[in-house]
């Protein structure tokens, strides 16, 4: 099993984020062409690190598959993270089926805690 984020912006598979937001405005998107994803489960998930003083943060995924291509689908998913620390488990989907799996919305960190993420510098 392999993530993607701020301090892993790359994965073996050829998977990459392009930007670490530390700003909050977005967008951070992560990319994986279709040669390189591997069959089987990927889990889509948001962490709130910092609020910067600003509070609750609006949050949009976009998940696109096949992205130009004629069996193209696209989910978009809107939720509001509270706090800091609060992590949303947003979806996840299955290759090379095309199908998805949606979870409720935004949980706080009680309810989930990160997995052996390292701390962010």
């Amino acid at each position: 099993e392999e993530w993607c984020g701020y301090s892993n912006t790359r994965t073996e598979i050829g998977g990459w984020l392009d930007v670490d937001d530390v700003e909050g405005y977005g967008p951070e998107n992560f990319y994986l062409a279709e040669e390189n994803a591997i069959d089987g489960q990927y889990n889509v998930k948001v962490h709130f690190y910092d609020d910067a003083g600003e509070g609750s943060a609006n949050v949009t995924i976009r998940v696109v598959l096949h992205e130009g291509q004629p069996g193209q689908i696209a989910r978009t998913y809107n939720g509001v993270l509270e706090n800091e620390g609060d992590y949303w488990y947003v979806c996840s989907f299955y290759l090379p089926e095309g199908t998805f799996s949606e979870y409720a919305g935004p949980t706080a960190r009680a309810e989930h805690s990160p997995q052996n993420l390292p701390p962010k510098e």
